[in-house]
C-alpha cells in the first residue's frame, strides 16, 4: 500500500500602513449603490492560491472585499458590488473609524 502525503500550505498576511489615511488604509469604501460603508482597515494577502482582500471596518462590523470586486482606488475605494454586511455611515463615522484603525495599528507596532 502506498501512502501519499498531501501538502497544501496556505500563507496569510495582513498589510498595514504607518499613516492613516494612507494610500489605501483608512480610505472610505463606497459600494455600487454609492453608499459609504466603511474604511479600509488592512489588506489581506493569501498565497496558494493567491488571493487579495481589503478588510473593511464598518460600524460594529468588519468584512473582506475581494480585490476583484474593487472598481477603482483613488481618494476613495469604489466597489463594483453592493455591500449587504454593513449599514451606510456618515462623515463623522469615517473619522471615528479612521482613528480606531490608527489606534489598532499603533498597538501592533
Amino acid at each position: 500500500m502506498k501512502i501519499e502525503k498531501i501538502i497544501n500550505p496556505t500563507i496569510e498576511s495582513e498589510l498595514y500602513e504607518l499613516a492613516v489615511p494612507g494610500n489605501v488604509i483608512g480610505l472610505e469604501v463606497i459600494d455600487s449603490y454609492a453608499r459609504k460603508v466603511g474604511v479600509v482597515r488592512s489588506i489581506k494577502i493569501q498565497f496558494f492560491p493567491i488571493k487579495v482582500d481589503l478588510i473593511v471596518k464598518g460600524l460594529g462590523v468588519e468584512f473582506p472585499i475581494s480585490a476583484e470586486d474593487v472598481k477603482a482606488i483613488n481618494s476613495v475605494v469604489n466597489l463594483k458590488i453592493p455591500v449587504k454586511q454593513a449599514d451606510e455611515i456618515k462623515l463623522q463615522d469615517v473619522e471615528r473609524l479612521r482613528e480606531e484603525t490608527f489606534t489598532e495599528i499603533k498597538s501592533l507596532i
